[in-house]
């Protein structure tokens, strides 16, 4: 199955970044990162700007597992899950489930009207529907980046 999640940060948004993206490899190994955009906050009050991106894991986990994961990063990033009214503020690290589906596919996702998402989208678009309706491109569209000398740890579409 694969797992569709959207990840931003607005406190030290590019250390924090890609904090995020080496706990979700530690703990689902190869994932798949759409390009990470500045934007404007959404439904918070905030001055600071975030930089969000989508992520695809494939896994077997339930999703309340998934959750559990997606919750501990949170956590160990900073981030105070007690506080009832942590979603209102800024923050170190927002992991939240879209999706999950069978086959790779982002056409579902692409017709959200959250404005963070379709910007990722929009981007997405610069580069042609490949990605979108086939999912990777065989050539020219994925890059590797090795971060713990291994490779296909994080593929980012760009």
């Amino acid at each position: 199955m694969f797992v569709y999640l959207s990840i931003g940060s607005n406190i030290a948004p590019e250390s924090n970044m890609i904090k995020v993206f080496k706990c979700l490899i530690k703990d689902f190994g190869q994932i798949t990162i759409l390009p990470p955009i500045y934007t404007q906050p959404y439904e918070i009050n905030s001055r600071n700007i975030f930089i969000n991106s989508i992520a695809v894991i494939q896994t077997n986990r339930e999703l309340s597992e998934i959750k559990k994961i997606t919750n501990s990063i949170e956590q160990f990033l900073g981030r105070d899950k007690t506080d009832r009214l942590s979603y209102k503020k800024d923050r170190e690290a927002d992991i939240d489930i879209l999706e999950k589906s069978v086959t790779l596919s982002f056409s579902s996702l692409k017709q959200s009207s959250t404005p963070y998402l379709r910007e990722i989208f929009e981007r997405m678009n610069q580069y042609g529907d490949i990605l979108l309706n086939q999912g990777l491109p065989s050539i020219g569209g994925p890059t590797t980046i090795d971060i713990d000398a291994r490779t296909s740890n994080i593929i980012i579409v760009h």
